[in-house]
């Protein structure tokens, strides 16, 4: 029965990670001949194919043969690690990916920041119209 959990957790996590990554690649996949992997298309051009196990993420094999030269030293030894999240992998292995990451980072912590300025000034416009309201009641 414990295998069967292991199982369905890692069909859950391959699920999330379809999405999870998606601003940072041109396409993830499940893959249709192997269990518990994905297929990844980096902003590069370059197919990964990573599978997921109890150890963690692994690359499996990549397309085309030939890197193009930004990713040759990135991807030296990188079949041979186990990484544990797919984002560590991808961080490692594609530096678009994390030009990509960065820029969603940065985005999301410019929203909070630009909704927590709208709030500090509702707040504000709220403590100004209290006296007035004070004022006319007296």
């Amino acid at each position: 029965m414990m295998m069967g959990t292991r199982q369905a957790d890692i069909e859950d996590e391959l699920g999330f990670q379809l999405k999870a990554h998606s601003f940072g690649v041109k396409s993830v996949t499940r893959s249709t001949q192997e269990n518990h992997s994905l297929n990844i298309v980096l902003l590069e051009d370059v197919t990964l194919k990573v599978s997921l196990t109890l150890r963690g993420y692994s690359l499996v094999s990549y397309a085309p043969e030939s890197l193009p030269p930004p990713l040759v030293a990135a991807f030296e030894g990188l079949h041979l690690r186990h990484f544990e999240t797919l984002e560590a992998l991808l961080h490692t292995a594609s530096p678009r990916y994390r030009e990509a990451f960065q820029r969603s980072l940065f985005d999301k912590l410019t929203r909070v920041k630009e909704a927590q300025e709208e709030e500090e000034q509702e707040e504000e416009e709220e403590e100004e119209a209290d006296p007035e309201e004070e004022e006319g009641q007296r």
